[in-house]
């Protein structure tokens, strides 16, 4: 069969975790739980079929769709924001791409149907792409002072807009850990500007955030760029001359965190006694 005449082109051993990869790869060959196949049995087998695909190809074929899409604008992004990070479109699952960086080893979709019972969301699988990664995470290690911290790509991508690169997305309120993690593994001396959701999952994401930034002595800030919306996105499709004032105030008030830190907890306080 097919495994037999990689096995023997290849020189790779029959029932093994790189034939399945290099299968896969060549062919795009899945193996159902009913073949005699061995799958990865460890962890360091499955690390092997980790990290091997790249979208290079597919993402550029979608980013030259894209203008058969008004996703993206009708999400307030320009054609050059849509050009700069190769944002594209499926035509045949009519889905939107968002690559997480250039390198294009990681992408998640998003599909255009107009019935909300029809949305959802694509990513690649782990086998092939490895863990998801932070969306834009190498801005953690750039230049500058400071990084917004987000929950979704097109939150991220709404700042991108206004000019600011300066921003990660945790493509979920739930990976606050992914960043806390990585944090620690490879620390960093810069402001992290907390901008989540403007929404009960992101008030207790950013208090549990916040507990781990401090343990780890990580400054931090958090701003209020959503205004009354949900999220950075829809801020800036509806209010965009206040949102981009609101998200030039957080930056002034992160190269002194420490002084406005002071002085919000002095005003919290004073309110609180006037309430009492």
């Amino acid at each position: 069969d097919i495994f037999d005449l990689i096995s023997k082109i290849e020189n790779i051993p029959i029932n093994s975790a790189q034939l399945f990869q290099k299968a896969y790869d060549l062919f795009s060959v899945d193996i159902d739980e009913e073949s005699n196949f061995s799958k990865p049995k460890n962890e360091k087998e499955k690390r092997l079929t980790k990290g091997k695909k790249n979208y290079s190809e597919y993402l550029k074929k979608c980013k030259t769709n894209v203008y058969k899409t008004r996703y993206f604008l009708e999400r307030g992004l320009s054609w050059e924001t849509v050009d700069e990070y190769d944002l594209g479109y499926d035509v045949e699952k009519k889905q939107v791409v968002i690559p997480y960086d250039k390198s294009m080893t990681y992408y998640i979709g998003r599909n255009t149907y107009k019935d909300k019972q029809k949305r959802g969301y694509f990513k690649p699988r782990s086998e092939d792409a490895g863990e998801e990664p932070l969306y834009n995470g190498n801005a953690l290690y750039g230049d500058g002072s400071y990084v917004f911290v987000v929950e979704g790509q097109l939150d991220a991508l709404s700042l991108m807009e206004i000019g600011e690169k300066s921003v990660i997305g945790l493509n979920s309120s739930q990976n606050i850990q992914k960043l806390v993690n990585q944090l620690k593994n490879r620390p960093i001396d810069k402001t992290l500007i907390l901008a989540l959701d403007n929404d009960e999952a992101g008030h207790n994401a950013t208090k549990k955030l916040v507990h781990e930034l401090e343990q780890m002595n990580i400054l931090y800030l958090c701003s209020e760029i959503c205004g009354k919306y949900k999220d950075p996105n829809e801020a800036l499709c509806k209010e965009r001359d206040g949102f981009v004032a609101d998200v030039n105030r957080a930056i002034e008030n992160s190269s002194d965190v420490e002084s406005y830190t002071s002085q919000l907890n002095e005003k919290n306080r004073q309110e609180y006694i006037n309430n009492a």
